[in-house]
């Protein structure tokens, strides 16, 4: 499974959801987790998409053996596919109770930490949440200004929305970035990371979501 599939697909249908269950399934193999610069890499562009395309990402992986490890150690390959998550869940067995699935929230980047939630699977009466409350919406705060934790992802917030009505010539794209602070240079990254397409008309170079005939997929323009 490669990286412009995915993407294609995400185009095409425009998902509010996307899961990649194994994790190992996107990467290819279990011993590309272990690397880090590659595993950051994959973590950087599965982030510009979920931000680019309006849809959250899941992934799903595996534990390892080190029972006596900390959760956000127990994943399968690489700490940094865990560190760049906002929200990372653990479940587990209940050692009392083997019918019995506890899920622990290990990281969430976005609000407090939320309790336990247990369910169970059997024979007789299949799948059942246990000890499930309601959340309750009535306190939430309204929507803030953004903030961002880098260049990166101030780039990608912006771009996606300079897109949202359309497509917008590339000079008035880096001049809006550039008032928002973000340098031509870490533009060209990002739109290349959110597999933005650029194509020329009447001797402009406009970005895209969608690709067009002839459009370039790169950091040239």
């Amino acid at each position: 499974m490669d990286d412009e599939r995915i993407r294609q697909a995400i185009i095409e249908f425009r998902p509010r959801l996307v899961v990649i269950d194994p994790i190992q399934a996107y990467l290819g193999s279990d011993s590309d987790l272990q690397i880090a610069g590659r595993a950051r890499k994959l973590m950087r562009r599965l982030g510009m998409w979920a931000a680019g395309y309006d849809c959250a990402i899941v992934l799903i992986g595996h534990l390892n053996k080190k029972e006596g490890s900390k959760g956000l150690y127990r994943s399968l390959g690489s700490i940094d596919v865990v560190a760049a998550a906002r929200s990372v869940l653990q479940v587990e067995r209940d050692t009392e109770n083997p019918d019995i699935r506890i899920v622990h929230q290990i990281k969430n980047s976005l609000a407090p930490r939320a309790e336990n939630i247990r369910f169970s699977i059997s024979a007789d009466k299949g799948f059942q949440w246990l000890e499930c409350r309601p959340q309750s919406f009535e306190n939430q705060k309204p929507d803030r200004k953004p903030e961002f934790e880098s260049e990166q992802q101030k780039a990608v917030y912006w771009i996606k929305h300079f897109l949202e009505k359309g497509d917008m010539s590339a000079n008035e794209i880096y001049c809006r970035l550039d008032n928002e602070g973000v340098s031509k240079r870490v533009a060209r990254m990002v739109k290349t990371e959110m597999g933005i397409h650029c194509y020329q008309k009447k001797r402009k170079w406009y970005w895209s979501v969608q690709p067009e005939e002839g459009a370039m997929n790169g950091s040239q323009v």
